[in-house]
């Protein structure tokens, strides 16, 4: 199939549970919602931490900005739940 700018749809990687929060998505499976944002927002908060100490040249900073942005998702989330 020839792909031409008409037909190509913007196709954004997926990003794994287990990338932006460090833990497999089946620990969620029986908990509250708001616990769960709770807990994405800590979780978050710890993997962008531990990338941080990563030497700067090294570190993967796309991953840093789409965990930032899913913590920012998360408590405007939790925001309307509240």
């Amino acid at each position: 199939m020839i792909m031409s700018k008409d037909n190509i749809v913007s196709i954004k990687k997926i990003i794994k549970t287990s990338e932006l929060y460090g833990v497999d998505p089946i620990i969620f499976k029986d908990m509250k919602y708001i616990d769960v944002l709770q807990l994405k927002i800590e979780l978050a908060n710890t993997r962008i931490t531990e990338l941080l100490k990563i030497y700067f040249m090294e570190r993967d900073t796309e991953l840093i900005k789409k965990i930032s942005r899913a913590i920012k998702f998360n408590e405007e989330l939790l925001k309307e739940v509240q």
